[in-house]
């Protein structure tokens, strides 16, 4: 991702700004950033200018000099952030070519036979790794996967399936979307460096509800082992069910907030009521009878809960 938003607070004739910059310290377009200084772009080269007359005029105080290295700082750390962010959005359609051999896997997974085949070239315990992780396809017994390289440094593979005392070969270009959606999700796991993030769009999309729990199981275990951060999309109630009990309270849910329009994200734990709102039953429950969506837009206070529980004693010592 070339680049990012930052939002830093500068005391200048006691105004607050945005500031937007990109990681090689160049400006981002405004055009599509909603802000009141997205129409003045001058405003953002003034603030560099400002930066480097406050940072060498020794006359400035040094709380604004301590403010700008903080602001410096924060920056980088910002930085170093994205540049381990990985975001796939796996299309299969351009997955089914052959390509050259690759480190780096393109969002859309369209190089996953080169980086498959860079990945375990590099690391032999990753074809296990690999070949566990598939083997949860409905309906397939995979054992093995074989690569084939052309004259041009283009690489191909063929899955190997075993039923009974037969093997057949299935090549990349004859397999369904979810199995070519689940090793794009291995190779993304295997091959970013330690300590990324992984962010996947719409996973639901190639895990089968049957093999939800065991992928998932997997996903964590690899993003544990690898020191990953997982941040997955979905709306596959089967998926949610799997989360453990320990995850619950990580997800995060996204909504369009009824007043204003806007898009909303809400961690669950952060919910006031998240308790009483998981005893209800499974996240994926929860959400498909629309409860999560409840809470989240219509919250209650804790006067509203003890009201309404004092209620519902009232009425069935009335009915007595």
């Amino acid at each position: 991702m070339e680049s990012f938003i930052y939002e830093k607070f500068l005391l200048t004739n006691n105004e607050e700004y945005n500031v937007f910059i990109t990681h090689n310290n160049s400006f981002i377009g405004l055009s599509s950033i909603k802000t009141e200084y997205s129409k003045d772009l001058a405003f953002l080269h003034t603030l560099v200018e400002l930066h480097d007359k406050i940072y060498h005029n020794k006359s400035f105080g040094k709380d604004i000099k301590e403010s700008i290295n903080n602001f410096e700082n924060n920056i980088h750390e910002i930085d170093s952030k994205f540049r381990l962010t990985r975001f796939f959005d796996f299309q299969p359609s351009n997955m089914r070519k052959e390509s050259i051999v690759s480190k780096e896997l393109n969002y859309n997974g369209s190089n996953v036979a080169g980086v498959l085949s860079h990945t375990l070239d590099k690391n032999s315990d990753y074809k296990n790794k690999l070949l566990n992780f598939i083997k949860h396809i409905p309906e397939q017994n995979i054992v093995d996967i074989r690569f084939c390289v052309d004259s041009r440094r283009r690489v191909e593979f063929v899955l190997i399936e075993k039923f009974g005392r037969n093997k057949r070969e299935c090549p990349m270009d004859l397999l369904s979307d979810g199995t070519l959606k689940v090793l794009g999700i291995a190779a993304a796991l295997l091959s970013v460096p330690e300590g990324s993030t992984v962010v996947i769009e719409e996973i639901d999309n190639s895990i089968h509800p049957t093999r939800a729990h065991e992928i998932l199981s997997l996903l964590r275990q690899y993003a544990k082992e690898r020191q990953l951060n997982l941040l997955l999309s979905t709306h596959n109630p089967a998926l949610m069910d799997a989360l453990p009990d320990e995850a619950l309270a990580d997800v995060v849910f996204c909504y369009r907030d009824p007043k204003q329009g806007d898009s909303k994200l809400v961690r669950l734990g952060d919910l006031d009521d998240y308790l009483g709102l998981v005893a209800q039953g499974t996240l994926g429950d929860l959400v498909t009878q629309g409860i999560v969506e409840r809470f989240v837009k219509h919250p209650t206070t804790p006067e509203q809960r003890k009201k309404q529980a004092l209620d519902w004693l009232n009425q069935l010592q009335g009915a007595d």
